[in-house]
């Protein structure tokens, strides 16, 4: 089977002799400061769609707009077998204090933990994670790392040296950086664990079943 890909706009249209040249290196349909581009991008799709087997052309009249094509040979796959999600033990219900800046990044990782059973508190900052951190016990803190005024390291520390509900609960740090040195300074700082940004759902529900796992 052949599979064919067009784009249609309502532009100002090619003209035909113009449609000739199209496909070559540093050639454009017209120049000036009106259009920018070097005149190299189609030729690229060109050699590329050739060198798959297929053919690439336009179709064009002035003032009436342009279609861009290309048709490529395809062979037909069996389907895969549907996979179905990794199964993951949750475990008991946890209360799981999140701590992260981001707005978003606090809705997601809600949305994964309520979805495997546990309660979930929020806080916005390292000053808010630690006042939550005061009133009640958590099993677990999710800790973002690098965040405006009290960032994930200090509030870590206050959390650690103080004789607080949450003095020895396992922390899981939450960062974008990956860099050697930032693992070693959460894990100076008293954290349990780091994760990268983005994190899964399935490394994320692991990780807060591995640190909270009863020792055996």
């Amino acid at each position: 089977m052949r599979l064919r890909v067009e784009t249609e706009d309502t532009g100002i249209g090619i003209p035909a002799e113009a449609q000739l040249r199209l496909f070559e290196m540093f050639e454009q349909a017209e120049t000036g400061r009106r259009f920018g581009g070097a005149g190299l991008g189609l030729a690229i799709c060109r050699r590329l769609v050739e060198a798959m087997g297929g053919s690439i052309g336009v179709t064009s009249q002035p003032g009436r707009g342009s279609i861009f094509w290309f048709k490529l040979p395809m062979r037909l796959a069996t389907p895969p077998e549907p996979a179905g999600p990794p199964v993951i033990q949750c475990g008991p219900p946890l209360d799981v204090l999140v701590v992260d800046d981001v707005a978003t990044n606090r809705m997601l990782i809600r949305a994964y933990l309520v979805g495997a059973g546990h309660r979930v508190t929020l806080a916005e900052d390292g000053i808010e994670a630690v006042a939550a951190a005061q009133r009640r016990r958590f099993d677990a803190i999710l800790m973002d790392v690098n965040m405006p005024g009290m960032d994930g390291t200090e509030a870590t520390q206050q959390l650690r040296l103080g004789k607080g509900p949450n003095a020895r609960t396992p922390i899981i740090a939450l960062t974008a950086s990956t860099s050697r040195e930032e693992r070693e300074r959460v894990r100076d700082a008293g954290i349990a664990l780091h994760l990268a940004k983005p994190v899964s759902r399935v490394a994320l529900l692991q990780a807060l079943q591995r640190v909270t796992a009863p020792a055996v």
